[in-house]
Order: C-alpha cells, then structure tokens, then sequence
C-alpha cells in the first residue's frame, strides 16, 4: 500500500529511511540539546522492549508522515485524508533528533516528548522524568473529513471512514525504568485524546505511548531470539496447541509471552489472539530461524500464520 501527502513549511518529510530537517523553529532551539537526546535514547530503549504490531504487508511502502521540527506534532497519510495529532505542551525548550526520532524538551513539567515515524504511521513517546511529571498527556487530533474515532478491544480506538476500518489508536502502554508495565488508559473529550498514567511507585523515568498506525491488515513481528524466547515459554505451558482467548491471557506464567498476548489482545482482537501460540510455535520448530534476523506474519485477514523474513527494522 503506497500513501502520500505533501503539507506545507515547518514539517520534516519522512519515508521512515531518511530524515530532513526542514529551516524554522526558535532560536532556543538553534542548537541540539542534550535532555531531549537523552530522553529519546531512553523513549526508543522502552518502545524497542514492547513487541511490534504493525499494518504495514511485508515489501510495501511505507506509509508518508511527516513530523514537525519546532513542536510534537505529526500528520499521517491514510486513505480518507491527513490525520493531525498534535501534542497539547507548554513552552519548548530545545528540540533535537536522533536517526529519525525528533525530541522535544520540556513540553510539561519534568516531561520531555519523542515523536518518530513508523512504517505504518507515528508513534509518540512520552518520557516523564520525575515524579513531579504530569501523569496525563493530552493530544489534539485533526481527522479526516468524514472519520470517526471508535473504541476498540484493549483500550484503543479504530478510525473508522464510511463503515470500513482505516487505521487505529493503538492501545495505550507504559513502562518505567524497571521494564514494569503501568497502568495506563485513553479517554476522549471532543477531538483530544487524554492518556493517562498510574504511577504510583513507577522508578522513574517513566514512557508513555500513544501510536497511530493507518491500513487494514495487522502484523506481528519478532526476532529470532524473541521466537526461541516466546516458543520455548509455549512449549514449557503446553499452549503450542491451545487455542488461548483473550480472557485467558493474565493466567499465563511467563511474563514475557504475557506481555505478548496481551499487547496482541488489544491490537489484533480476541479471535486472531488464539491462534498466536501455535503461530509461534510453528516458527519456534523451525531450526532454520536465525536469531539475528527479523520475522513476520499476519494476524489478521488471509495469509495469516505465514512467516516471512523481513528487513532488521521492522523488529527495531
């Protein structure tokens, strides 16, 4: 799937390979600053740690994002129009980038924003540096014409244009500096999408994410030790066969591969998420894997099940 849009002055184009920053912004931003660097070092660390769920078909074109160089804000090409989110802050103090990230210093207290784009649309990460952070981010979402936004399995929303799904709000996650999960939630008041964190006894610097992902089908993709890993937690509780529903998920002993099936429950829905232990399985027996490179197969729609060796990226 190929989508493109061109917007004005003031955003950075991106294919997702290559950055251009394009002449604006302040004159406090003149200058890379070493908090937003930091903080986008640590926003990928975590974003990096949670499993990968894409809409992208293996060998398509990435979807056309564009990010802002002066402010967090992003617009993503989707088949119905441009969709606008702009993260609702108070004075930037400084602003760099790192590979295809773009960092943004102090947008509330104690609180430093990533924006980078995906394949399949733009991540935004929230990195609250102290307990005096804020534990809620506000986004201010600009849909396209005719788009409506609907709650979906796991605390996501999808876009949904003349009856057909078009993209999502990708459920919401958080982690702290100990690779803990928070709890965190969405809510909507008019066209701002609120996300909220408990922190509560969080080690600190904590990562919130909201993703906005545009297309139909839905992918997941692992590397090849994620699959020993996975696989081989599969084997040890017997789910290699087991048809495992979404209800079922918080029982699992290993935290890890519950991480997994929660993150698909919430992405891919409560019938595709059955059969992911057996489509683990399947690759995990598969001596050829190499751990070193990366793998994906679709969740949902046809072809699902089917595993195809993919650029390292798509796991990063």
């Amino acid at each position: 799937m190929k989508l493109k849009h061109t917007l004005g002055t003031g955003f950075i184009a991106m294919a997702v390979t290559t950055v251009s920053l394009m002449a604006g912004g302040t004159a406090a931003m003149a200058q890379d600053d070493l908090s937003p660097r930091n903080s986008i070092e640590t926003a990928l660390q975590q974003a990096d740690a949670v499993p990968v769920f894409t809409r992208v078909e293996p060998g398509a074109t990435p979807v056309r994002v564009e990010v802002a160089a002066a402010t967090p804000k992003a617009a993503v090409a989707t088949s119905a129009g441009v969709l606008g989110v702009t993260l609702v802050t108070s004075d930037i103090d400084s602003a760099a980038s790192l590979g295809e990230a773009r960092g943004f210093g102090e947008v509330a207290p104690d609180t430093d924003a990533v924006v980078r784009p995906q394949e399949d649309g733009a991540q935004f990460l929230s990195v609250m540096k102290e307990d005096s952070a804020p534990g809620a981010q506000r986004y201010k979402l600009d849909l396209p014409a005719g788009t409506q936004l609907e709650s979906s399995h796991g605390g996501g929303f999808s876009l949904i244009h003349d009856g057909a799904e078009i993209g999502a709000v990708e459920a919401p996650w958080a982690r702290d500096a100990a690779g803990r999960h928070l709890p965190t939630s969405y809510r909507l008041e008019g066209d701002t999408l609120i996300q909220e964190t408990d922190v509560s006894g969080a080690t600190f610097p904590v990562v919130a994410d909201p993703r906005f992902s545009v297309g139909w089908g839905v992918y997941m993709s692992l590397n090849g030790g994620e699959i020993r890993t996975y696989g081989g937690a599969i084997v040890a509780i017997g789910l290699g066969g087991v048809a495992v529903g979404c209800t079922q998920v918080s029982r699992i002993p290993h935290a890890g591969l519950k991480a997994l099936l929660t993150l698909a429950c919430a992405t891919a829905g409560v019938t595709n998420v059955s059969k992911i232990g057996p489509f683990i399985k399947k690759a995990f027996d598969n001596r050829n894997v190499d751990p070193n490179k990366c793998y994906q197969t679709k969740l949902a729609g046809s072809g699902i099940g089917v595993w195809h060796e993919v650029r390292r990226s798509k796991c990063d």
